[in-house]
């Protein structure tokens, strides 16, 4: 297998954002590949799936380990997410277990719920000092599902081991200090979290160097090639050769491997983050993140220094004008703040930022392997921290142990391949988002 590099990630509307977690954290020292070098095992991205993945490789013993970023390690989704550490996927566990059965629901959750785990346990073992914080409501607008929606959720989540709180209206603009009228209820998660994600990477990062494995920033892989006794990964200044690799990169490898780009069809985000609130005015005073299962699919939180950060899709497929979506984002979150939360409606917003993320067409994520020797994983749709952490995992054991799959649920879903490498995504993604709603319409 020889493939190379074709970019459709469309990095120049990312360059210039103002990226709050970028602002916040330092990264250390960064180091380019330069000259031919062997190792065990080499990782293509430098993300949350990389770093995770190299971390319990390097648990299990294995030397030699290698990883190479494009850009710097956290560069795509996994620096510029929300921030939500929190279980299951895009898919409600209802509909889960309706279409796989409540066993296989069960499982993907408990996966889902053990890699919310591995973030905190990881960064507490590790001293990372990384902003966390405890609690996660996923809320309803009144014009969205109903009331009905949230008991049948309530009711897999109790019958599969994972019970969660339903909270009525009054409930939800008391944890948020939001508009009365604003949401209908929602399901507040106790075991769910939210962070720095930057601080956490680049935590991680100074562990892993620091322990032996080598991080390659500023090293896009322009070329791999499947030799009978190893692979070869060309970069612009030197080659690495590997017994074994894993593609990490999700929707930022843009069609390096081209049968991983037809799994998912790219959508952009975009977050904002407001000037410091003080602290007399009321803004969220139970500090959970928030999700919206409805409406603008909006996600929010407060940071440690007392801004709020609030994020929804922004468009699909790539931009052109930076400066115009720019500002088409700003009015988006702006819009979004003045109904949330007109108490702060004249809060300046400091810092504007956004990022692709791959979704597949049944939102649940990707993970296989060819011959035993090429590894990928990704397809987050929106969940990645969590999913990131219990996928390296699963690959980890795999690649260590020389199997093929992960010997887990995540290998029994199937994934149709989707027409083209990335020129249809904008129609893909349309058809894909009006079939979800009238399915969740229709219960």
């Amino acid at each position: 297998m020889s493939n190379s590099f074709i970019n459709l990630t469309y990095d120049d509307i990312l360059t210039a954002d103002t990226n709050y977690y970028r602002e916040t954290s330092e990264n250390s020292e960064q180091t380019s590949l330069i000259g031919n070098k062997t190792f065990e095992v080499a990782i293509v991205g430098g993300g949350l799936s990389g770093l995770a993945t190299a971390k319990f490789l390097a648990d299990l013993g294995q030397k030699d380990i290698a990883i190479i970023e494009q850009h710097h390690v956290g560069w795509g989704a996994s620096g510029r997410n929300g921030g939500e550490v929190i279980p299951g996927t895009m898919v409600a566990v209802k509909r889960i277990a309706r279409t796989y059965g409540l066993n296989r629901a069960k499982e993907l959750y408990d996966l889902s719920a053990l890699g919310v785990d591995l973030v905190i346990s990881t960064a507490q073992a590790l001293g990372i000092e990384c902003d966390i914080k405890q609690g996660y409501l996923s809320v309803i607008e009144p014009h969205g599902f109903s009331q009905d929606y949230l008991k049948k959720e309530i009711e897999t989540l109790e019958k599969i081991g994972n019970p969660a709180t339903i909270k009525n209206a009054d409930d939800v603009q008391a944890m948020l200090g939001s508009y009365e009228g604003r949401y209908e209820g929602g399901i507040y998660y106790e075991k769910g979290y939210h962070f720095h994600p930057l601080k956490y990477l680049y935590g991680l990062k100074k562990h892993l160097v620091k322990n032996g494995v080598s991080i390659f920033e500023k090293t896009p892989c322009i070329h791999f090639e499947e030799k009978k006794d190893n692979i070869t990964v060309k970069t612009p200044q030197g080659t690495i050769t590997a017994k074994k690799i894993i593609f990490c990169g999700d929707s930022y490898l843009g069609t390096l491997v081209p049968f991983l780009r037809r799994k998912y069809v790219l959508i952009r985000n975009a977050i904002i983050a407001t000037e410091p609130i003080a602290e007399e005015i009321k803004l969220l005073p139970s500090d959970v993140c928030v999700s919206e299962l409805t409406g603008k699919l909006l996600f929010y939180r407060k940071t440690v220094d007392n801004r709020l950060l609030l994020g929804g899709g922004d468009n699909i497929g790539h931009h052109d004008d930076l400066m115009r979506n720019k500002e088409q984002t700003k009015d988006l979150c702006q819009k979004a703040i003045n109904t949330l939360f007109p108490q702060i409606k004249d809060a300046e917003i400091t810092h504007v930022w956004g990022g692709y993320i791959g979704v597949t067409p049944n939102y649940l994520p990707y993970v296989g392997s060819q011959n035993g020797r090429i590894y990928y994983m990704g397809g987050y749709s929106g969940h990645g921290v969590n999913l990131t952490h219990i996928m390296g995992k699963l690959v980890a054991h795999a690649v260590h142990e020389g199997h093929a799959g992960t010997n887990s649920a995540f290998d029994q879903i199937k994934h149709f391949p989707l027409p083209g490498t990335g020129r249809l995504d904008a129609y893909l993604a349309r058809i894909g988002m009006a079939l979800e709603t009238i399915r969740e319409r229709i219960g």
